[in-house]
């Protein structure tokens, strides 16, 4: 489970993981300046304010705990403290047969969000899924198109107004 999930943020993780291997390539202890750098490129990675209070708090204790040997790294902490976060909050998509299931998917430009439904929508129809998208972005250039692609694609049909239309007349 977390090999598809990390398969699927790949664009996500390089976002956060090259921003923040510039911080902290090398560096083998937290220093308050550090810190705060990191709180910044995580906030800015969309990871939320209290989730990056914990990812902080988490590595601050993981540190504390332990001198770090000539491979171990601050990067190589952090990426254990997110993937144990990560674990935590692992839970399976239960979809019940034969009744209907929405899945809305919202975040800010750039992340993804297209791809992911395509990816998503495909897997559901190789799992004999009943499936069918909605383009509710009618205002981002090419975004209809885009997702009618992904549908033509994996032979899913998708409800869709032209580009500029009202959200709620799709959703």
């Amino acid at each position: 489970m977390l090999g598809r999930l990390r398969d699927g943020l790949s664009r996500s993780r390089s976002q956060i993981t090259d921003g923040l291997a510039t911080l902290v390539l090398g560096k083998k202890q937290l220093d308050p300046a550090l810190m705060e750098a990191l709180e910044e490129q995580l906030i800015m990675a969309d990871l939320g304010l209290e989730a990056t209070h914990r990812v902080l708090e988490l590595l601050r204790q993981r540190l504390d705990r332990k001198a770090l040997g000539a491979e171990e790294t601050v990067m190589s902490a952090l990426k254990e403290t997110l993937t144990e976060l990560l674990a935590e909050q692992q839970k399976p998509l239960d979809i019940i047969a034969h009744q209907p299931f929405v899945i809305l998917v919202v975040g800010v430009n750039g992340a993804g969000k297209t791809t992911t439904i395509g990816k998503l929508a495909s897997r559901f129809k190789k799992d004999g899924k009943s499936v069918m998208l909605a383009a509710g972005d009618t205002f981002r250039a090419a975004a209809v198109e885009q997702l009618q692609a992904w549908g033509d694609r994996h032979d899913v049909p998708v409800i869709a107004q032209h580009t500029g239309a009202d959200s709620a007349s799709v959703l």
